[in-house]
């Protein structure tokens, strides 16, 4: 597990935003954490992104998906 943090200012949010999605579609990303940061035309958004090293399209992780076992295949 590895963690990344981004900062999204609310001005000229595009660049930061689109880093912020290039990422999370490159990784598998296990939870992310968020804060807004109020401080009128300096507020932000920032995002704690924990993801794993695996490409977003990967394998599953070990029959564990948020921390919950997933259910045995045939079950439904």
């Amino acid at each position: 597990m590895q963690l990344r943090i981004f900062v999204l200012p609310i001005k000229n949010l595009a660049a930061a935003e689109a880093e912020m999605n290039a990422f999370l579609c490159s990784h598998r990303v296990l939870a992310v954490k968020k804060e807004f940061v109020p401080d009128g035309e300096n507020s932000f958004w920032t995002f704690c992104v924990e993801y794993r090293d695996s490409p977003a399209g990967g394998p599953p992780l070990a029959g564990k998906m948020a921390g919950f076992d997933l259910p045995a295949p045939g079950w439904f």
